[in-house]
C-alpha cells in the first residue's frame, strides 16, 4: 500500500512563501479587504479562494486580512453610508433588531456603501501592508 505523503507542515510553508514580496502581500491584503467588505455573506472565504487562485496571489494573507472586515463596524459602516446615500441623511437607529428586521433593506444599503468602502479600504490596507512587507524586508 502507498503511502502518501501530505504533510499540512508543508503546505503551509508554501502558501506563505507564494507570491510573499512586499508588493505580492499588499495586493494580497488589498484583495482581501476589498472582498471581505462586500456583501458576499457565508461566500466571502469561497470568493478570496477563488481570485486569489485565479490572480496567483498569496490565499494566507488574503483570507487572514478579511478578518479585520467582520462585523459590526465594517458592515455598519457601509449600510451608514448605503443609508445616507439613499436617503440624504444618516441612520439613527443602528441596532440589531433593525439591522435583522428590514435586513432586506439594510442589504441593499451595505451592497452600495461598500462600493465606496471596499476600494478605499483595500488602498489603505494594501499600501500599509505593502510599506510593513518592505520595512521588514529590509531588516
Amino acid at each position: 500500500m502507498k503511502h502518501n505523503n501530505f504533510s499540512p507542515i508543508k503546505l503551509l510553508k508554501t502558501l506563505l512563501r507564494e507570491n510573499a514580496t512586499p508588493a505580492g502581500l499588499g495586493l494580497s491584503a488589498g484583495v482581501g479587504i476589498f472582498l471581505g467588505t462586500l456583501p458576499l455573506i457565508s461566500t466571502h472565504t469561497l470568493a478570496i479562494i477563488y481570485v486569489t487562485i485565479r490572480l496567483r496571489l498569496n490565499k494566507i494573507m488574503a483570507l487572514a486580512i478579511q478578518h479585520l472586515c467582520m462585523p459590526p463596524f465594517v458592515p455598519v459602516a457601509c449600510i451608514e453610508l448605503g443609508y445616507y446615500m439613499r436617503h440624504g441623511h444618516w441612520l439613527t437607529d443602528v441596532s440589531m433588531d433593525v439591522i435583522f428586521k428590514q435586513f432586506h433593506d439594510r442589504l441593499l444599503e451595505w451592497l452600495l456603501g461598500s462600493l465606496i468602502i471596499a476600494p478605499v479600504l483595500a488602498v489603505i490596507v494594501g499600501i500599509s501592508v505593502f510599506f510593513t512587507a518592505k520595512a521588514l524586508q529590509n531588516k
